[in-house]
């Protein structure tokens, strides 16, 4: 009996649309996020933009007391 070998898939690169935070084209390839709207964006930006937030929310958290 022939042994079966498993034949790896052909990796296929699409663009998936442009980075909701940096407006750049984005590949499949890359890390990204997809939000419940339907748009997407890159991992690194996502990260960049919370960190932003979330220093200037304590800011003015702090302001409240």
């Amino acid at each position: 009996m022939k042994k079966k070998s498993w034949n790896r898939p052909v990796q296929i690169e699409i663009e998936i649309g442009p980075c909701k935070y940096c407006g750049k084209n984005m590949v499949n390839t890359e890390s990204f996020v997809a939000f419940a709207d339907k748009t997407k964006g890159h991992y690194k930006c996502m990260k960049e933009d919370d960190l932003k937030r979330s220093k200037t929310t304590n800011f003015s958290d702090s302001n409240l007391f």
